[in-house]
């Protein structure tokens, strides 16, 4: 729910840019908001318990971080990788052998503790480190 939801809130910001609907400063401001919602569930715990529960924050927000994190990782546009991570669903492998090759071992594993660990700690440390691949 995470990666569809969250590819879904990244790529309306991507569109709104492309199709130049927004001013790009307003899609920034819209991007911050993002963020912050992100932090706000990363403050209240597990990211998979709340997208279990239904938690929107969760899932759109902290998963369009997660998107726009792995897209810059792979240096490769939103829509592009978003088509590789479909490929890649689609062979018996799944995605753990594409995510090593495609984003290396740090930022997999960071990837999968951003959405399983607890950072209600340290939420905004959370999104700098799966920026760097350092959770």
């Amino acid at each position: 729910v995470i990666l569809h939801e969250g590819y879904a809130e990244a790529r309306a910001l991507d569109l709104l840019v492309e199709a130049k609907l927004w001013p790009v400063a307003e899609v920034r401001r819209t991007r911050a908001g993002v963020e912050q919602r992100c932090m706000m569930a990363l403050a209240r715990g597990r990211l998979y318990e709340q997208a279990e529960a239904g938690n929107r924050d969760a899932t759109y927000a902290c998963g369009a971080m997660l998107w726009l994190a792995a897209s810059a990782k792979a240096d490769l546009p939103l829509d592009l990788f978003y088509r590789e991570y479909a490929q890649a669903m689609e062979h018996p492998a799944g995605l753990g052998p594409w995510l090593q090759d495609t984003m290396g071992r740090e930022f997999t594993r960071s990837a999968i503790r951003f959405v399983t660990q607890d950072y209600s700690h340290a939420p905004a440390a959370a999104l700098e480190g799966l920026a760097a691949g350092r959770l």
